[in-house]
């Protein structure tokens, strides 16, 4: 595993050294750490979502999103029965062919070193809030009339830019989705092996998010509030606070 780590901190250096592009750093270095957490859950897998259009913020581009596998044989029934349920195929927030037909949760923005920092939060928000309204309205089918605050997740999203790697958490309250980041707890970057170990570690924790780690994960919203700025979401308007 060593090794794998070695190689990758090479790659991310390469990529600086010599300016490589977006490309070059979403296959030499981000696809090399967000894989291998996928790969112990069988029912997630890392998916592209190049130039995706979603049907209420508009077209935009954004570069990974985790989504379940219809590979998984209890996934793909669930996929089967919500659509027969009366909802079509179209269960995500983009209206790709294929993507449409998954749900897609969580997102990585990713933008070369000389990239745009507040382009690639402005695409990132853009993404989580889209999230947040499809999940509400899949939720909605089965949970109403409950309160969407009781049920309605959080959800983590990254920024790449070069070596940095920021977390951000989205969550909604009303018709609000707030973002707040970067958690200034789990900086992470890929200039060191450690760092690059850190980040692995980090995005198993997020492959490994569910119900029972939602109060944890408000209380950490809240505790590092301080720290951070708060984004608000406001269809679809990014404003800071």
């Amino acid at each position: 595993m060593w090794n794998e780590l070695e190689e990758i901190r090479l790659d991310a250096r390469h990529c600086d050294i010599y300016g490589k592009d977006e490309n070059a750093w979403c296959l030499d270095v981000v696809q090399p750490i967000l894989r291998t957490p996928t790969n112990d859950t069988p029912k997630l897998q890392l998916t592209s979502v190049y130039a995706i259009a979603t049907n209420r913020y508009g077209s935009f581009t954004h570069d990974y999103a985790l989504s379940f596998s219809c590979r998984d044989p209890e996934v793909s029934n669930l996929y089967e029965r919500v659509s027969l349920g009366g909802h079509g195929y179209s269960i995500s927030q983009t209206t790709d062919a294929f993507n449409k037909r998954t749900i897609l949760f969580s997102g990585v923005e990713v933008k070369p070193d000389d990239g745009g920092k507040k382009e690639a939060l402005a695409q990132l928000a853009i993404w989580l809030s889209a999230n947040l309204e499809k999940m509400r309205r899949l939720g909605e089918l089965v949970k109403r009339p409950l309160d969407v605050t009781d049920w309605l997740l959080a959800t983590i999203g990254y920024t790449v830019v070069g070596h940095d790697w920021h977390v951000y958490i989205a969550y909604r309250i009303g018709d609000e989705v707030h973002v707040v980041g970067p958690i200034s707890a789990v900086l992470a970057d890929t200039r060191s092996t450690y760092g690059i170990l850190k980040l692995r570690d980090l995005d198993s924790r997020r492959c490994s998010l569910s119900p029972q780690t939602k109060a944890k994960t408000c209380s950490s919203v809240h505790e590092d509030r301080q720290m951070t700025k708060r984004y608000v979401i406001w269809k679809p308007h990014l404003t800071t606070q």
